[in-house]
């Protein structure tokens, strides 16, 4: 694994994160709800459980070096609002406060955990150890959260891309032409 490619999977996580609370947030069916609701907190669960398992104790055996109380804050304020969608009810207003309360520390652990604490562990650890904190940082989030690259929708329910939906559409019409070509062939037989 390439040193920074670590570095590129947890912005990746929470890219895949954002994107999944929006999803969350539009979702209209229940089942809808429920299934982005259980992809999002796996997502999340990957990328907090990589952050606490394998960069806070790197950075901690140097130290601290880098690192101020705003920080860890932010990460536990995180963990807190995962916690809280976990335990809501997709059926309820809770349901939706607390999608609103998870993007909002979603987007703030995000912008300190990217311009801060990334920076830090690139000017404090090592090559070597960042090398190893890359290898275990990659395992935790493959095993948690799975492949974070492409989000699918939930199974049974409509597409909610309008070019989807079309592609679907306009893949089940005739070709175009292809009544002329068959009243021609009839026709000459």
């Amino acid at each position: 694994m390439k040193e920074r490619e670590w570095m590129r999977l947890l912005k990746q996580s929470h890219d895949v994160a954002r994107r999944l609370a929006e999803r969350l947030e539009e979702a209209d069916l229940l089942a809808a709800r429920k299934y982005y609701k259980d992809q999002l907190t796996n997502v999340l669960g990957g990328h907090l459980l990589a952050i606490e398992g394998c960069v806070l104790p790197a950075i901690q055996r140097h130290g601290w070096k880098g690192v101020h109380a705003g920080m860890l804050v932010a990460h536990f304020e995180l963990k807190a609002a995962t916690a809280q969608l976990v335990v809501a009810d997709p059926a309820t207003d809770e349901f939706s406060a607390a999608v609103d309360r998870l993007k909002n520390h979603l987007d703030r652990e995000r912008g300190i955990e990217q311009g801060e604490l990334l920076p830090a562990i690139e000017s404090t650890l090592p090559p070597e150890e960042r090398r190893q904190l890359g290898i275990d940082v990659d395992l935790h989030l493959s095993r948690s959260a799975g492949e974070l690259a492409a989000v699918a929708e939930p199974p049974g329910l409509p597409a909610s891309d309008p070019i989807e939906e079309a592609r679907v559409v306009l893949s089940s019409l005739p070709e175009p032409g292809l009544e002329e070509r068959s009243e021609a062939g009839r026709a000459s037989a």
